[in-house]
């Protein structure tokens, strides 16, 4: 099913696809899952990154501790024992960067990233997300990004 919503070019079917892109070098088996909430899930890692100008808006990546700590062994080229806090840091900032990236090509200009905050920062000030793209990991551990506009 696809949304539309009032960003040109930016529905689920391209932030689906964006999600995809993006977290290919992780080798993980991806394939589109339901919608996930991850809120008030124990272990959940996030990261998130502000999208200012013509459209502004937050992109937010959650994903449960065991598949962070898998990303960043992969990114880093670690062992999951050896991956340590600063490395899922590094790595879910990294990935918000990307994905943010790649949604803000879609936005009108002028528009800027920020720099990702890791754990992300509160929703506040942002409605609701317009657009979920959720998928199933390795071991079914779920990745889930949404882009939240700013409510002023």
């Amino acid at each position: 099913m696809s949304i539309t919503v009032d960003v040109p070019l930016l529905d689920s079917d391209a932030l689906e696809g964006i999600v995809a892109v993006c977290v290919d070098s992780f080798d993980l088996e991806l394939a589109p899952a339901a919608p996930t909430v991850l809120a008030g899930t124990p272990d959940v890692r996030s990261s998130s990154v502000d999208l200012t100008g013509a459209w502004p808006g937050r992109v937010l990546v959650q994903c449960p501790q065991p598949l962070a700590v898998r990303m960043a062994g992969v990114l880093f080229q670690l062992d999951d024992a050896a991956v340590n806090e600063d490395d899922v840091v590094d790595t879910l900032a990294e990935l918000a960067n990307v994905i943010g990236g790649n949604v803000k090509s879609l936005l009108p200009a002028p528009s800027q990233l920020g720099l990702p905050s890791s754990p992300a920062g509160t929703l506040a000030g942002f409605t609701a997300a317009f657009a979920i793209a959720a998928f199933a990991g390795a071991d079914g551990l779920p990745i889930v990004v949404t882009v939240h506009p700013a409510t002023a």
